[in-house]
């Protein structure tokens, strides 16, 4: 059995320090569309490769190892905050999806960040194509967190040591 250590009492509010949460990234669901609010300013383009066993994030050609032997993936995230479950995801788009996104705020002469969006599939199918929707009526009542970015969460998801196989270091 475990030993119980002593708690220490909590008297200011100074010493509550609220753990930060790294939005993961997803992939749209094919059953239920993602309903929210985006809290980016610019969907993120993010080129991929597939090497047979995972999904592995392009360096570039110059220091990419998988350029020239798999072909480049491109998808683009944003970030889409849902009201009701208050969580935050970095969601993966398609070129399709990114460019139908960004027609409708030309058409609709908004700007990404604040608006609220619909994004799902044609059809109940994971290889369906993506849809993006924007509610131009809805408004977002209350304060919106400042525009967020997706460093953190790809460095989490692809320098992840249960991915990559890749046992940490011990130190001795």
């Amino acid at each position: 059995m475990a030993k119980i250590p002593k708690l220490k009492a909590v008297s200011s509010f100074d010493e509550i320090r609220p753990q930060k949460r790294v939005p993961e990234l997803i992939r749209v669901p094919a059953d239920k569309p993602i309903t929210g609010v985006v809290l980016c300013e610019a969907p993120f383009h993010m080129p991929t490769h597939f090497d047979g066993k995972r999904t592995v994030i392009c360096s570039g050609e110059s220091s990419c190892e998988h350029c020239g032997k798999r072909a480049i993936r491109d998808y683009y995230l944003i970030a889409i905050h849902d009201r009701n479950s208050g969580v935050t995801s970095w969601v993966q788009l398609s070129d399709h999806a990114a460019a139908m996104l960004l027609r409708q705020l030309r058409e609709l002469e908004r700007e990404l960040f604040g608006v609220v969006v619909k994004v799902g599939r044609e059809r109940k199918h994971m290889q369906a194509p993506i849809t993006v929707a924007i509610d131009q009526w809805a408004n977002v009542s209350g304060k919106l967190p400042k525009p967020i970015d997706p460093q953190e969460t790809l460095e989490r998801v692809f320098n992840s040591t249960k991915l990559s196989g890749d046992k940490p270091n011990k130190r001795v």
